[in-house]
Protein backbone atom coordinates (compact mmCIF):
# COMPACT_ATOMS: atom_id res chain seq x y z
CA UNK A 1 0.00 0.00 0.00
CA UNK A 2 1.52 3.49 -0.74
CA UNK A 3 3.17 5.22 1.98
CA UNK A 4 0.81 8.23 1.90
CA UNK A 5 -2.13 6.06 2.27
CA UNK A 6 -0.51 4.93 5.81
CA UNK A 7 -0.30 8.39 6.27
CA UNK A 8 -3.80 9.36 5.75
CA UNK A 9 -5.20 6.55 8.46
CA UNK A 10 -2.58 7.15 10.62
CA UNK A 11 -3.15 11.26 11.18
CA UNK A 12 -7.14 10.23 11.66
CA UNK A 13 -7.07 10.22 15.43
CA UNK A 14 -10.69 8.53 14.75
CA UNK A 15 -8.98 5.38 13.65
CA UNK A 16 -8.10 4.38 16.96
CA UNK A 17 -9.94 0.99 17.48
CA UNK A 18 -10.23 -0.81 20.85
CA UNK A 19 -7.75 1.12 22.51
CA UNK A 20 -5.22 0.70 19.39
CA UNK A 21 -4.45 3.08 17.12
CA UNK A 22 -3.72 2.18 13.29
CA UNK A 23 -0.12 1.44 12.56
CA UNK A 24 1.20 -0.45 9.72
CA UNK A 25 2.53 -2.98 12.10
CA UNK A 26 -1.56 -3.66 13.02
CA UNK A 27 -2.42 -2.78 9.46
CA UNK A 28 -4.30 -6.17 9.33
CA UNK A 29 -6.81 -5.62 11.87
CA UNK A 30 -8.08 -2.95 9.23
CA UNK A 31 -7.80 -4.63 5.82
CA UNK A 32 -7.94 -8.16 4.67
CA UNK A 33 -5.77 -9.98 2.29
CA UNK A 34 -7.16 -12.42 -0.19
CA UNK A 35 -5.78 -14.57 -3.03
CA UNK A 36 -7.09 -14.97 -6.32
CA UNK A 37 -4.96 -16.70 -8.78
CA UNK A 38 -1.79 -15.65 -6.27
CA UNK A 39 -2.59 -12.53 -6.83
CA UNK A 40 -2.80 -10.58 -3.45
CA UNK A 41 -6.13 -8.80 -3.43
CA UNK A 42 -6.96 -5.98 -0.31
CA UNK A 43 -10.49 -4.91 1.13
CA UNK A 44 -11.73 -3.76 3.77
CA UNK A 45 -11.78 -5.46 7.09
CA UNK A 46 -14.03 -4.87 10.35
CA UNK A 47 -11.95 -2.37 11.64
CA UNK A 48 -10.88 -0.33 8.31
CA UNK A 49 -15.21 -0.63 7.69
CA UNK A 50 -15.34 0.76 11.54
CA UNK A 51 -12.87 3.50 11.01
CA UNK A 52 -14.81 5.13 7.77
CA UNK A 53 -17.75 5.38 9.69
CA UNK A 54 -16.25 7.00 12.43
CA UNK A 55 -14.47 9.69 9.66
CA UNK A 56 -17.57 10.07 7.88
CA UNK A 57 -15.83 11.24 4.90
CA UNK A 58 -17.41 12.23 1.65
CA UNK A 59 -18.28 9.69 -1.07
CA UNK A 60 -15.39 11.14 -3.15
CA UNK A 61 -12.85 10.30 -0.21
CA UNK A 62 -14.28 7.01 0.44
CA UNK A 63 -13.66 6.68 -3.48
CA UNK A 64 -10.62 7.23 -2.92
CA UNK A 65 -9.71 5.10 0.07
CA UNK A 66 -11.83 2.39 -1.83
CA UNK A 67 -9.28 2.55 -5.17
CA UNK A 68 -5.98 2.78 -2.96
CA UNK A 69 -6.95 -0.47 -1.40
CA UNK A 70 -6.35 -1.96 -4.82
CA UNK A 71 -2.69 -2.02 -4.94
CA UNK A 72 -0.81 -4.91 -4.25
CA UNK A 73 0.13 -5.07 -0.28
CA UNK A 74 3.76 -5.45 0.12
CA UNK A 75 4.55 -8.99 2.41
CA UNK A 76 1.33 -10.24 1.72
CA UNK A 77 1.98 -12.35 -1.63
CA UNK A 78 2.69 -15.59 -2.99
CA UNK A 79 6.23 -16.92 -2.62
CA UNK A 80 7.76 -19.76 -4.64
CA UNK A 81 11.12 -20.91 -3.91
CA UNK A 82 13.53 -24.06 -3.69
CA UNK A 83 14.60 -26.12 -1.02
CA UNK A 84 17.73 -27.83 -0.93
CA UNK A 85 20.08 -29.97 0.54
CA UNK A 86 22.78 -27.55 1.87
CA UNK A 87 25.46 -29.84 1.60
CA UNK A 88 24.96 -31.48 -1.67
CA UNK A 89 22.83 -29.22 -3.26
CA UNK A 90 20.25 -31.71 -4.68
CA UNK A 91 16.14 -30.70 -4.31
CA UNK A 92 14.67 -32.16 -1.27
CA UNK A 93 10.97 -33.94 -2.26
CA UNK A 94 8.28 -33.40 0.46
CA UNK A 95 9.87 -30.99 2.47
CA UNK A 96 7.10 -28.80 4.44
CA UNK A 97 6.84 -25.64 3.97
CA UNK A 98 4.90 -23.45 6.11
CA UNK A 99 3.72 -19.40 5.79
CA UNK A 100 0.86 -18.73 8.12
CA UNK A 101 -1.92 -20.63 8.23
CA UNK A 102 -0.73 -22.51 4.84
CA UNK A 103 1.53 -24.83 4.44
CA UNK A 104 2.64 -27.09 0.85
CA UNK A 105 5.03 -29.88 0.38
CA UNK A 106 7.98 -29.13 -1.94
CA UNK A 107 7.29 -31.63 -5.20
CA UNK A 108 9.68 -34.06 -7.32
CA UNK A 109 11.88 -31.16 -7.66
CA UNK A 110 12.01 -29.41 -4.68
CA UNK A 111 10.04 -26.73 -5.37
CA UNK A 112 7.31 -25.23 -4.00
CA UNK A 113 4.68 -21.68 -4.24
CA UNK A 114 2.66 -21.01 -1.06
CA UNK A 115 0.53 -17.52 0.13
CA UNK A 116 0.38 -15.88 3.08
CA UNK A 117 0.92 -12.43 4.98
CA UNK A 118 3.00 -13.33 7.96
CA UNK A 119 6.57 -12.56 8.16
CA UNK A 120 7.90 -15.84 9.32
CA UNK A 121 8.53 -19.37 6.92
CA UNK A 122 8.61 -22.41 8.76
CA UNK A 123 10.57 -25.50 6.66
CA UNK A 124 10.81 -28.76 7.92
CA UNK A 125 11.74 -32.31 5.87
CA UNK A 126 12.34 -35.96 7.37
CA UNK A 127 15.86 -36.50 7.98
CA UNK A 128 16.87 -32.64 8.44
CA UNK A 129 17.25 -29.95 11.01
CA UNK A 130 14.13 -27.52 10.76
CA UNK A 131 14.38 -24.22 10.01
CA UNK A 132 12.90 -21.20 9.47
CA UNK A 133 13.14 -17.57 7.17
CA UNK A 134 12.16 -13.85 8.05
CA UNK A 135 10.10 -12.86 5.10
CA UNK A 136 10.70 -9.05 4.57
CA UNK A 137 9.26 -7.96 1.46
CA UNK A 138 7.23 -9.49 -1.23
CA UNK A 139 9.76 -10.70 -3.98
CA UNK A 140 9.82 -12.03 -7.27
CA UNK A 141 12.91 -14.01 -7.46
CA UNK A 142 12.18 -17.51 -6.16
CA UNK A 143 13.71 -18.33 -2.48
CA UNK A 144 17.05 -20.88 -1.93
CA UNK A 145 16.60 -22.53 1.28
CA UNK A 146 18.44 -24.95 2.40
CA UNK A 147 18.31 -27.74 4.82
CA UNK A 148 20.97 -29.26 6.49
CA UNK A 149 20.76 -33.11 7.28
CA UNK A 150 21.00 -34.44 10.75
CA UNK A 151 21.04 -38.36 11.96
CA UNK A 152 19.91 -38.33 15.68
CA UNK A 153 22.36 -40.97 18.12
CA UNK A 154 20.54 -40.12 21.29
CA UNK A 155 20.68 -40.86 25.09
CA UNK A 156 17.51 -40.33 27.42
CA UNK A 157 17.70 -38.38 30.27
CA UNK A 158 14.92 -39.12 33.01
CA UNK A 159 13.16 -36.84 35.25
CA UNK A 160 16.01 -37.24 38.03
CA UNK A 161 18.51 -37.10 36.02
CA UNK A 162 17.44 -33.67 34.06
CA UNK A 163 16.36 -32.32 37.48
CA UNK A 164 19.54 -33.06 39.22
CA UNK A 165 22.29 -30.56 37.75
CA UNK A 166 25.45 -32.77 38.68
CA UNK A 167 23.84 -35.59 37.00
CA UNK A 168 22.81 -33.61 34.10
CA UNK A 169 25.92 -32.56 33.24
CA UNK A 170 27.48 -36.24 33.52
CA UNK A 171 24.99 -36.96 30.80
CA UNK A 172 25.85 -33.98 28.69
CA UNK A 173 29.60 -34.71 29.07
CA UNK A 174 28.80 -37.86 26.97
CA UNK A 175 28.39 -35.08 23.89
CA UNK A 176 31.84 -34.52 24.00
CA UNK A 177 33.22 -38.11 24.11
CA UNK A 178 31.02 -40.21 22.12
CA UNK A 179 29.02 -39.84 19.21
CA UNK A 180 25.71 -39.01 20.93
CA UNK A 181 24.60 -35.83 19.26
CA UNK A 182 21.16 -35.66 20.44
CA UNK A 183 19.13 -36.33 24.22
CA UNK A 184 15.27 -37.44 24.72
CA UNK A 185 14.26 -35.34 27.68
CA UNK A 186 11.01 -36.97 30.47
CA UNK A 187 8.86 -34.15 30.51
CA UNK A 188 6.20 -36.77 31.78
CA UNK A 189 7.20 -39.47 33.16
CA UNK A 190 5.48 -42.89 33.66
CA UNK A 191 3.49 -42.26 36.42
CA UNK A 192 2.62 -38.87 35.64
CA UNK A 193 4.71 -36.90 37.21
CA UNK A 194 5.22 -33.46 35.33
CA UNK A 195 8.93 -31.70 34.50
CA UNK A 196 7.56 -28.53 35.56
CA UNK A 197 3.96 -27.07 36.54
CA UNK A 198 1.49 -28.38 34.21
CA UNK A 199 -2.02 -27.02 32.72
CA UNK A 200 -4.40 -25.84 34.69
CA UNK A 201 -6.36 -30.03 34.99
CA UNK A 202 -3.38 -29.90 37.54
CA UNK A 203 -1.80 -27.11 38.35
CA UNK A 204 0.24 -28.44 41.40
CA UNK A 205 0.09 -32.07 41.05
CA UNK A 206 2.41 -34.41 40.35
CA UNK A 207 5.75 -32.10 39.23
CA UNK A 208 9.08 -33.24 39.87
CA UNK A 209 10.34 -32.70 43.17
CA UNK A 210 13.77 -30.55 42.14
CA UNK A 211 11.59 -29.76 39.20
CA UNK A 212 13.40 -27.09 37.10
CA UNK A 213 11.77 -23.65 36.19
CA UNK A 214 10.83 -23.20 32.53
CA UNK A 215 13.16 -20.26 32.30
CA UNK A 216 16.33 -22.83 33.55
CA UNK A 217 14.77 -25.61 30.82
CA UNK A 218 14.36 -23.00 28.18
CA UNK A 219 18.25 -21.89 28.76
CA UNK A 220 19.62 -25.58 29.56
CA UNK A 221 17.64 -26.19 25.60
CA UNK A 222 19.64 -22.81 24.53
CA UNK A 223 22.98 -24.66 25.69
CA UNK A 224 22.33 -27.81 23.91
CA UNK A 225 21.15 -26.12 20.94
CA UNK A 226 24.82 -24.05 20.70
CA UNK A 227 26.10 -27.29 21.31
CA UNK A 228 24.61 -29.00 17.99
CA UNK A 229 23.15 -31.52 20.27
CA UNK A 230 18.95 -32.09 19.05
CA UNK A 231 16.43 -32.44 21.92
CA UNK A 232 13.30 -34.50 22.38
CA UNK A 233 10.35 -33.97 24.67
CA UNK A 234 9.22 -37.52 25.84
CA UNK A 235 5.56 -37.38 26.95
CA UNK A 236 3.84 -40.69 28.56
CA UNK A 237 0.58 -40.10 27.79
CA UNK A 238 -2.51 -42.59 28.58
CA UNK A 239 -0.06 -44.04 31.84
CA UNK A 240 -0.54 -41.68 34.44
CA UNK A 241 -0.93 -42.94 38.04
CA UNK A 242 -0.81 -39.05 39.46
CA UNK A 243 -4.04 -37.71 37.08
CA UNK A 244 -5.65 -40.79 38.47
CA UNK A 245 -5.19 -40.33 41.80
CA UNK A 246 -6.15 -36.86 42.10
CA UNK A 247 -8.95 -36.89 39.11
CA UNK A 248 -10.64 -40.40 39.26
CA UNK A 249 -13.45 -40.14 37.01
CA UNK A 250 -10.93 -40.02 34.24
CA UNK A 251 -9.26 -43.84 34.68
CA UNK A 252 -9.61 -46.26 32.21
CA UNK A 253 -11.93 -49.22 34.17
CA UNK A 254 -13.63 -52.53 33.21
CA UNK A 255 -17.25 -53.57 33.30
CA UNK A 256 -16.48 -54.34 37.07
CA UNK A 257 -15.60 -50.49 37.52
CA UNK A 258 -11.81 -51.81 38.54
CA UNK A 259 -9.04 -50.20 37.16
CA UNK A 260 -7.17 -51.55 34.58
CA UNK A 261 -3.46 -51.85 35.08
CA UNK A 262 -0.43 -54.02 33.95
CA UNK A 263 2.42 -55.51 36.36
CA UNK A 264 3.93 -52.37 37.38
CA UNK A 265 0.37 -51.45 39.11
CA UNK A 266 0.18 -47.71 37.68
CA UNK A 267 -3.44 -46.45 36.77
CA UNK A 268 -4.16 -45.60 33.42
CA UNK A 269 -6.76 -42.85 31.92
CA UNK A 270 -9.47 -43.26 29.79
CA UNK A 271 -8.08 -42.36 25.90
CA UNK A 272 -11.26 -41.48 25.08
CA UNK A 273 -11.98 -39.00 27.37
CA UNK A 274 -11.25 -35.41 25.46
CA UNK A 275 -10.42 -33.59 28.12
CA UNK A 276 -7.39 -36.28 29.25
CA UNK A 277 -6.48 -36.06 25.11
CA UNK A 278 -6.62 -32.05 25.74
CA UNK A 279 -4.45 -31.93 29.20
CA UNK A 280 -1.38 -34.14 27.09
CA UNK A 281 -1.44 -32.00 24.20
CA UNK A 282 -1.42 -28.83 26.11
CA UNK A 283 2.25 -30.46 27.60
CA UNK A 284 3.10 -31.03 23.97
CA UNK A 285 2.22 -27.54 23.25
CA UNK A 286 3.97 -26.38 26.36
CA UNK A 287 7.47 -28.35 24.99
CA UNK A 288 6.93 -27.21 21.52
CA UNK A 289 7.13 -23.20 22.57
CA UNK A 290 10.24 -23.92 24.98
CA UNK A 291 12.09 -24.58 22.25
CA UNK A 292 12.02 -28.47 22.04
CA UNK A 293 13.18 -29.65 18.33
CA UNK A 294 10.35 -32.81 18.53
CA UNK A 295 7.62 -34.08 20.71
CA UNK A 296 7.54 -37.50 21.37
CA UNK A 297 4.67 -39.35 22.64
CA UNK A 298 5.15 -42.65 24.96
CA UNK A 299 2.60 -45.15 26.22
CA UNK A 300 0.18 -44.19 23.55
CA UNK A 301 -1.96 -47.56 23.80
CA UNK A 302 -3.84 -49.17 26.22
CA UNK A 303 -2.31 -51.47 28.69
CA UNK A 304 -1.95 -54.99 28.15
CA UNK A 305 -4.91 -56.63 30.29
CA UNK A 306 -7.17 -59.24 30.45
CA UNK A 307 -9.66 -57.29 31.22
CA UNK A 308 -11.46 -55.15 28.27
CA UNK A 309 -12.40 -51.89 29.10
CA UNK A 310 -15.60 -51.09 30.02
CA UNK A 311 -18.29 -50.14 26.99
CA UNK A 312 -16.57 -52.03 24.54
CA UNK A 313 -17.89 -54.53 22.25
CA UNK A 314 -16.08 -58.28 22.17
CA UNK A 315 -13.92 -56.61 19.61
CA UNK A 316 -12.50 -53.78 21.00
CA UNK A 317 -10.04 -53.03 18.23
CA UNK A 318 -11.81 -50.55 16.35
CA UNK A 319 -12.24 -48.66 19.74
CA UNK A 320 -8.89 -48.79 21.01
CA UNK A 321 -7.42 -47.77 17.49
CA UNK A 322 -9.57 -44.81 16.83
CA UNK A 323 -8.63 -43.38 20.25
CA UNK A 324 -5.16 -43.27 19.79
CA UNK A 325 -5.49 -41.88 16.27
CA UNK A 326 -7.62 -39.27 17.49
CA UNK A 327 -5.12 -38.03 20.00
CA UNK A 328 -2.29 -38.29 17.69
CA UNK A 329 -4.17 -35.96 15.30
CA UNK A 330 -5.41 -33.95 17.62
CA UNK A 331 -2.17 -33.30 18.60
CA UNK A 332 -0.55 -32.54 15.48
CA UNK A 333 -2.97 -29.98 14.45
CA UNK A 334 -2.35 -28.03 17.76
CA UNK A 335 1.84 -28.45 17.42
CA UNK A 336 1.33 -27.70 13.82
CA UNK A 337 2.49 -24.37 14.46
CA UNK A 338 5.42 -24.46 16.12
CA UNK A 339 7.23 -26.13 13.34
CA UNK A 340 8.45 -29.34 15.85
CA UNK A 341 8.72 -33.00 14.57
CA UNK A 342 6.05 -35.36 16.02
CA UNK A 343 7.20 -39.05 16.75
CA UNK A 344 5.54 -41.99 18.65
CA UNK A 345 6.57 -44.75 20.38
CA UNK A 346 5.75 -48.24 19.73
CA UNK A 347 5.78 -51.99 20.80
CA UNK A 348 8.68 -53.44 18.69
CA UNK A 349 6.02 -56.16 17.70
CA UNK A 350 3.51 -54.36 15.77
CA UNK A 351 6.24 -54.38 13.11
CA UNK A 352 5.04 -58.10 12.82
CA UNK A 353 1.35 -57.92 14.28
CA UNK A 354 -1.12 -56.91 11.51
CA UNK A 355 -3.66 -56.06 14.06
CA UNK A 356 -3.43 -53.23 16.38
CA UNK A 357 -1.45 -55.92 18.92
CA UNK A 358 -4.28 -55.69 21.35
CA UNK A 359 -3.55 -52.32 22.89
CA UNK A 360 -4.36 -49.71 19.54
CA UNK A 361 -1.16 -49.42 17.91
CA UNK A 362 -1.65 -50.04 14.22
CA UNK A 363 1.68 -49.35 12.26
CA UNK A 364 -0.23 -47.81 9.43
CA UNK A 365 -2.43 -45.83 11.52
CA UNK A 366 0.11 -44.53 13.44
CA UNK A 367 2.42 -43.65 10.26
CA UNK A 368 -0.42 -41.35 9.14
CA UNK A 369 -0.36 -38.99 11.89
CA UNK A 370 3.36 -38.25 12.94
CA UNK A 371 6.72 -37.49 11.36
CA UNK A 372 8.68 -40.84 13.10
CA UNK A 373 7.63 -44.16 13.82
CA UNK A 374 10.06 -45.07 17.25
CA UNK A 375 9.52 -49.16 17.68
CA UNK A 376 10.85 -50.22 20.55
CA UNK A 377 13.20 -53.02 19.32
CA UNK A 378 15.10 -54.19 22.77
CA UNK A 379 16.02 -57.97 21.90
CA UNK A 380 15.20 -59.09 25.53
CA UNK A 381 11.60 -57.99 25.08
CA UNK A 382 10.74 -60.84 21.77
CA UNK A 383 10.09 -63.67 23.82
CA UNK A 384 8.67 -65.44 21.01
CA UNK A 385 11.67 -64.40 18.89
CA UNK A 386 10.46 -63.61 15.20
CA UNK A 387 10.79 -65.34 11.76
CA UNK A 388 14.58 -66.22 10.87
CA UNK A 389 15.93 -65.29 14.51
CA UNK A 390 14.18 -67.56 17.09
CA UNK A 391 16.63 -66.54 19.97
CA UNK A 392 16.98 -62.75 19.79
CA UNK A 393 20.07 -62.25 22.23
CA UNK A 394 22.29 -64.16 19.65
CA UNK A 395 21.85 -61.75 16.99
CA UNK A 396 20.48 -58.74 18.37
CA UNK A 397 21.25 -56.88 14.89
CA UNK A 398 19.22 -59.13 13.34
CA UNK A 399 16.25 -58.17 15.37
CA UNK A 400 16.67 -54.43 14.58
CA UNK A 401 17.23 -54.60 11.18
CA UNK A 402 14.40 -57.08 10.21
CA UNK A 403 12.14 -55.71 12.16
CA UNK A 404 12.25 -52.40 10.52
CA UNK A 405 12.79 -54.13 7.20
CA UNK A 406 9.49 -55.61 8.13
CA UNK A 407 7.43 -52.64 9.25
CA UNK A 408 8.97 -51.04 5.50
CA UNK A 409 7.22 -53.16 3.76
CA UNK A 410 4.10 -53.17 5.63
CA UNK A 411 3.55 -49.33 5.25
CA UNK A 412 5.61 -47.93 2.31
CA UNK A 413 7.54 -45.45 4.60
CA UNK A 414 11.20 -44.27 3.84
CA UNK A 415 13.28 -45.68 5.80
CA UNK A 416 14.24 -42.13 7.25
CA UNK A 417 10.45 -41.94 9.00
CA UNK A 418 11.71 -44.68 11.35
CA UNK A 419 13.85 -43.86 14.21
CA UNK A 420 13.96 -47.28 17.02
CA UNK A 421 14.98 -47.43 20.92
CA UNK A 422 17.44 -50.05 21.14
CA UNK A 423 18.56 -52.05 24.53
CA UNK A 424 21.35 -50.63 26.54
CA UNK A 425 20.36 -52.15 29.79
CA UNK A 426 21.01 -55.84 30.73
CA UNK A 427 18.53 -58.79 29.75
CA UNK A 428 15.20 -59.51 31.57
CA UNK A 429 13.70 -62.30 29.77
CA UNK A 430 15.97 -64.76 28.90
CA UNK A 431 19.95 -65.21 30.12
CA UNK A 432 19.85 -61.55 31.99
CA UNK A 433 23.25 -61.07 30.36
CA UNK A 434 24.39 -57.08 30.04
CA UNK A 435 24.02 -55.51 27.10
CA UNK A 436 27.76 -53.75 26.66
CA UNK A 437 29.75 -52.17 23.27
CA UNK A 438 29.52 -55.27 21.71
CA UNK A 439 25.53 -55.88 21.92
CA UNK A 440 24.82 -52.27 21.68
CA UNK A 441 27.08 -51.96 18.35
CA UNK A 442 25.47 -54.02 16.99
CA UNK A 443 22.14 -52.66 17.14
CA UNK A 444 23.52 -49.47 16.06
CA UNK A 445 25.27 -50.81 13.05
CA UNK A 446 21.69 -52.68 11.92
CA UNK A 447 20.07 -49.30 12.25
CA UNK A 448 22.41 -47.67 10.55
CA UNK A 449 22.71 -49.88 7.22
CA UNK A 450 18.76 -50.18 7.11
CA UNK A 451 18.68 -46.07 7.09
CA UNK A 452 16.60 -45.33 9.65
CA UNK A 453 16.69 -41.26 11.18
CA UNK A 454 18.97 -42.37 13.68
CA UNK A 455 18.66 -44.51 16.85
CA UNK A 456 17.81 -44.22 20.73
CA UNK A 457 19.35 -46.16 23.31
CA UNK A 458 17.36 -46.43 26.09
CA UNK A 459 18.26 -47.34 29.76
CA UNK A 460 15.55 -46.58 32.78
CA UNK A 461 18.21 -44.57 35.09
CA UNK A 462 20.14 -42.83 32.31
CA UNK A 463 22.83 -44.60 33.75
CA UNK A 464 25.17 -44.88 30.19
CA UNK A 465 29.21 -45.46 29.92
CA UNK A 466 31.08 -44.10 27.79
CA UNK A 467 33.04 -47.02 26.72
CA UNK A 468 29.66 -48.62 25.19
CA UNK A 469 29.09 -46.31 23.14
CA UNK A 470 29.91 -45.48 19.73
CA UNK A 471 32.78 -43.35 19.52
CA UNK A 472 32.73 -40.69 16.90
CA UNK A 473 34.44 -42.11 13.95
CA UNK A 474 31.26 -44.83 14.16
Amino acid sequence: MPANYHGFLANSTACSINGAPYSERNFENFVVVDHHGGRPVTRLGKWGHECLRRLAVPALAASVLSFALLFPLAGASAFSGIIIDAKTGKPIVGALVALGGNSVRTDAAGAFAVDGNTKVMRIRAYGYLRTQRVIRVSRSKPLEIQLRSFVPRAIFASLSTFTDRGQRDKLFGLFKTTSINALVVDVKGEDGTLLWNGPSLTPQVGVAERRVGTKTIARILRRLHDAGIYVIARIVVFKDDVLVAHHPEMALRGNDGSLLQEKDGYSWTDPRIKSLRDYNAAIAVRAARLGFDEIQFDYIRFPVTRTPPRDCAADCSQMRRAAVRGFLAEARARLTKYNVFISADVFGYTSWDPGDTNVGQKLEDIAAEVDYICPMLYPSSFRNGIPASPMPLDKPGKIVELSLRHAQLRTGLAAVRFRPWLQAFADFNFDHREFGRLEIGLQTAAADRFGSDGWMLWHRHSTYVAADLPAHDQ
